[in-house]
This record gives structure tokens, sequence and C-alpha cells, in this order.
């Protein structure tokens, strides 16, 4: 689930060479930020801001899969979102992933409807059509999505008469979600849950991450047990997610918390970790997970990149 582009819908001139800033001066930024009808114009100026970092705080030397990498990880977390205070508050999923966002049009205010800019939209409809292309799903096939934020996706989904259901830790917005199927007359099913869980006992065809991925600090747990919700032959679809060829100064580490200022805004507005990676260690991640993968790239929109990963038979 997110408010905000996982990437900038178009990334502007420099955009793996930002404009370092303070924390300060980041704080300052995203208190201009419009927040009730953002524009891709305002995302992109933002998106151009890199966050410095105390050199404390460096990774380097730390085996990106071990607890010491996880530990100082979370202690960029506390400081991006704390500025330096209250950094013995860990971040907790089931508190910090909540917005609690009531709305009165589900169709109109959700995102990614409720940012300002059709170009921005066009790619969001690119990466459906391509997640649906690979996904080659039929009726009465099953596709578990998690984190499908506004149901754009998921309620697409439905009416082609896939059973679709969706996992998301807010139930405010699986609640727009359902308003949404009940207003056009078409079946979802949902759960508030964390990713990897949900609709215990069932297995599925296919399940999708759209934008959302990024949110699951504990993601090497996440593969495994997603890896047990999958029928035989089914396979998950990673796509919107913030995965870059190699290390940039918005994310300085195979994986961890993003430093641009649309990453940062985030995680200081909401708490949400917004996590990035870069492509060698995702494609290990998913490795190390038991799956094969499969980049399936979009040309001229990285929003709709996609990654598929499926147990070997």
């Amino acid at each position: 689930m997110a408010e905000g582009p996982a990437v900038p819908p178009v990334p502007p001139a420099g955009f793996e060479t930002g404009v370092p800033v303070s924390l300060d001066a980041m704080a300052e930024a995203i208190a201009a930020f419009d927040f009730e009808r953002p524009t891709a114009e305002a995302l992109a100026r933002i998106s151009t801001l890199r966050l410095v970092l105390p050199p404390a705080l460096s990774v380097a030397g730390l085996d990106p899969l071990s607890d010491a990498y996880r530990e100082r990880m979370l202690a960029i977390y506390a400081h991006v979102r704390f500025g330096g205070e209250g950094a013995a508050r860990r971040y907790d999923p089931a508190v910090d992933e909540l917005t609690g966002r009531e709305v009165g049009n589900a169709f109109t205010e959700l995102s990614p409807w409720s940012i300002d800019g059709s170009a921005l939209m066009a790619e969001h409809f690119y990466a459906w059509g391509h997640v649906l292309k690979v996904l080659d799903v039929r009726r009465r096939d099953s596709v578990l999505e998690y984190g499908p934020g506004g149901g754009g996706l998921l309620l697409a989904l439905a009416r082609l008469g896939v059973a679709a259901c969706g996992v998301d830790i807010d139930a405010t917005w699986l609640g727009h979600i359902e308003a949404q199927a009940r207003a056009m007359g078409i079946t979802v099913r949902t759960e508030p849950n964390r990713f990897g869980r949900g609709f215990d006992g069932e297995r599925f065809d296919r399940i999708v991450f759209y934008e959302a991925f990024h949110h699951a600090f504990d993601f090497m747990a996440v593969l495994a047990e997603v890896r047990a919700k999958l029928k035989p032959g089914g396979f998950v679809v990673f796509c919107g997610e913030p995965v870059v060829g190699h290390a940039v100064d918005f994310l300085p580490y195979p994986w961890g918390l993003r430093l641009d200022g649309d990453a940062v805004r985030c995680i200081r507005r909401h708490g949400w970790m917004e996590l990035g990676f870069t492509r060698d260690f995702f494609v290990r991640a998913l490795g190390t997970a038991g799956f094969d993968v499969e980049m399936i790239p979009f040309p001229g929109c990285g929003r709709a990149d996609i990654y598929k990963a499926t147990p070997p038979a």
C-alpha cells in the first residue's frame, strides 16, 4: 500500500545524482508538500532531493543478509523518521503501516487516482496491463494480491471473473476496495493481515506485489511464507518495486531505506517502511528463498518492469 509512487513518475534529469540535503532541509521540503492533491510534477521535484546520512550509519562491510545489517537499517529508519530522537522506538508494521485514511469517494480520492496528472496515471495502466499479461489467468483461477492499495489491479482481476483476494495490514484501505466492489457488482475477498499471511489453508495460482513488497522489512520471511501459498505451477509477480540496476545516491547499499525525498516524506508523514533493492541483491534474495527468477522489462516505463519468481518444478 502506498499513497505516493514507489518510483518517481517521470525521472527528472539527474535523478540518480540528486541534490544532497540534510535531514532538516528535507523536513522543510516535506512540510511545503501538498499532501491533499499532489501533482506529478511536485512528486518528481521532491524526488530529486537526496538525504545525506551520518557516517556512523554506514553498512559498508556488512553481509546484507546478516542480523547486524538489519539492525543498522532499523537505526537508519529511526534516524530518518525521528531525526535522531526516539531511537528506542522500533519499527512495527502493525502500527507504522496504518493510515486509517477515510475518503469520501474511493473511486477518485485514493492513489493513484488522487494524483493530478494523466501521464502518471498512464504509467499505472502500463504496469497493470503488463501484470495482467504476465499473470495469464482465466476465470476461476485464483490471485492473491498483497498490499492492493486503492484496489485498481485487484478490481480489474475481479471484473475478469478471477477469484481475487487481497491482504493488507490496513483494514481501512481494504474497506475502500470492498466498497468499490459492491458498487461495481463484483466480488473481492479481503483480509487484514501482514504480508505472507492471510487466507490460512488456501493456495493460489498467482500472487502479486504491486508497489507493495518494498514495505516488507522482514522480506526473506515473507518470501518463504509466500512460496508456501502457491499452487503447483504457480508463481509470484513483483511490479512497480524500486529495484535499481546498481547502487545509486538514493540507495547506496544492496538493500535498505531509500533516501530520495519522495520516500523520506512517506517515512516522516506515515511511518512506512520504504525500501529499495539493487537488481543483483533482489535476484539473490529471491533465489535464496527458493525461486527461479525472470526479469521482464517494459520499454520506456520502469514502473512496469516485472520480476517473475517461480518455484522450481
